[in-house]
């Protein structure tokens, strides 16, 4: 019975520590007054050519301070028909 009763509390700190780490997972060292990061403008990084569609690859830059740390980076990959326009914009918005 005490081993049955161990295992039930343990788990349930095992869940407590699970939820509280995936809730704070997009924040990293971030307080609670400062919010997310500042991030920069998309810009066009690379277009993959296949045979009927045209892979674009976008990337960001976290905004920071100078001399303060390593700057983040953020891609996003477009899937677009090769015809009829066949190019990859400059930048794009969300």
């Amino acid at each position: 019975m005490k081993k049955r009763l161990l295992l039930s509390i343990l788990a349930a700190f095992m869940t407590c520590g699970v939820f509280s780490s995936i809730t704070s997972a997009g924040w990293g060292d971030y307080g609670s007054s400062e919010g997310p990061p500042k991030w920069g403008p998309w810009y066009l990084y690379q277009a993959n050519h296949y045979q009927y569609t045209i892979e674009c690859v976008y990337k960001r830059k976290e905004i920071k301070e100078s001399g303060s740390g390593s700057i983040r980076t953020e891609t996003e990959r477009v899937q677009i028909p090769r015809y009829p326009y066949g190019r990859c914009a400059d930048t794009i918005t969300f």
